[in-house]
């Protein structure tokens, strides 16, 4: 089977349903920093008149996430897995979780993927998020080791750390931009940091 190649395309957005627009709303825009794009009601066949908040931290971008109405009260399994949110550095990741764990979020679960330095809370309708940065390597995945002293050790420390840790798995690749142009040439496009 010839593998189709798509160009071009790239994940711009994602939305969720909600129970309460307000506090959500009030969450992503106060707490997470998101600008709300638009505002307004709109009406879906299946599942009737639904109010919708498009939010941004992107000038460019209209909205990167969509909070949607009508969550039903009645459904106890979440399917959003996770929305990620690149800090840019740990400083930025510890600022942000540490921000929203004290309005509103919970269950701090920091945690290494071997390239990336990530902390999960929950929003307050108990959403994951993941806010996390980039190594300048690449770790197999899945691959997961909790911090539990997460806010408390010295960056250069727990860098080494993951480093440590990572660079002991088979299919670790330093530099990145080494891993970046492998699956450049697997997949047969440019990534958007090379173009």
């Amino acid at each position: 089977m010839t593998k189709h190649v798509v160009k071009n395309l790239h994940m711009s957005h994602v939305g969720i349903h909600v129970h309460d627009m307000d506090k959500e709303l009030k969450f992503y825009t106060e707490v997470m920093g998101f600008h709300q794009m638009d505002f307004g009601t709109i009406y879906h066949p299946s599942l009737g008149e639904s109010t919708v908040a498009f939010l941004s931290r992107d000038p460019a971008e209209h909205h990167q996430l969509a909070l949607f109405s009508g969550r039903p009260e009645t459904v106890n399994f979440n399917v959003v897995q996770q929305i990620s949110m690149n800090a840019g550095s740990l400083q930025n990741v510890r600022d942000i979780a540490s921000y929203a764990l004290k309005n509103g979020a919970s269950q701090p679960m920091p945690m290494s993927h071997g390239h990336t330095i990530s902390c999960y809370i929950l929003d307050p309708e108990g959403n994951r998020l993941e806010i996390y940065f980039d190594l300048d390597w690449y770790a197999p995945q899945p691959y997961v080791t909790f911090i539990p002293d997460f806010f408390d050790v010295e960056e250069k420390e727990l860098i080494a750390r993951v480093y440590a840790e990572a660079s002991q798995k088979k299919g670790f690749v330093e530099p990145k931009a080494k891993y970046t142009k492998m699956m450049e040439e697997a997949m047969g496009i440019k990534s958007e940091e090379t173009k």
